[in-house]
């Protein structure tokens, strides 16, 4: 009898649970606005800095938690949390003493100050479709404890029940102080250690219902 008992319980679970994403999927369809979790571990943050002159260095840096809001099959909103505990340094060996010098110096207060500011975000405030499935997304992008308003562009799929957005940001590092080795300091830097103020986040996000 207890046996039957849980059966029918986890089915009933189950059934909840399934309804639960038809009914987000119908919304998301028909007109309301439905927010769909990011799937973090099928998600992809990849960053990239380079030098005035020449070279850089490319990495990657995990999302840590999100949410995607659709609203008839179109981006209406979102926002992200980074985890920058993660940043790692992909173009050189994963363990060489370079790659972890590089990580420390990139969670050091001449960067990211990652102690004392585990975690980036991103919120989306307004989002403009250019063509179908085509976003121009303004968004506040908080770095170190600094908001600052960004654009970007953004291209967003309908992949089964999920939904894909890539696109690519540019930020300007400085504005969030993060200024080693930059031309703005106006001092003498040795021009092959100048650092671009912009870098790159490259973004490959799966949201499911």
């Amino acid at each position: 009898m207890k046996n039957i008992i849980l059966l029918a319980s986890l089915f009933v679970a189950t059934t909840s649970m399934a309804a639960g994403k038809d009914k987000k999927a119908e919304a998301a369809v028909k007109g309301k606005a439905a927010a769909l979790k990011v799937d973090a571990a099928a998600s992809k943050l990849d960053w990239k800095a380079e030098k005035k002159m020449a070279g850089g260095h490319a990495g990657t840096v995990s999302i840590k938690s999100g949410e995607v809001t659709i609203e008839k099959e179109k981006l209406t909103g979102g926002s992200f949390k980074i985890d920058m505990k993660t940043i790692k340094v992909t173009d050189m060996p994963a363990d060489s003493k370079d790659n972890q010098k590089l990580v420390g110096h990139l969670n050091s207060d001449d960067f990211f100050a990652v102690e004392k500011n585990p975690e980036a975000e991103l919120t989306i405030k307004s989002v403009k479709e250019v063509t179908a499935g085509k976003y121009d997304v303004t968004a506040d992008l908080q770095i170190k404890g600094v908001t600052k308003s960004i654009t970007f562009p953004a291209t967003v799929t309908k992949v089964g029940s999920a939904y894909k957005a890539t696109g690519k940001v540019m930020v300007d590092r400085t504005q969030y102080g993060i200024k080693y080795n930059s031309e703005v300091l106006g001092v003498q830097i040795p021009v092959d250690r100048i650092i671009k103020d912009q870098f790159e986040l490259n973004f490959d996000l799966t949201a499911k219902m």
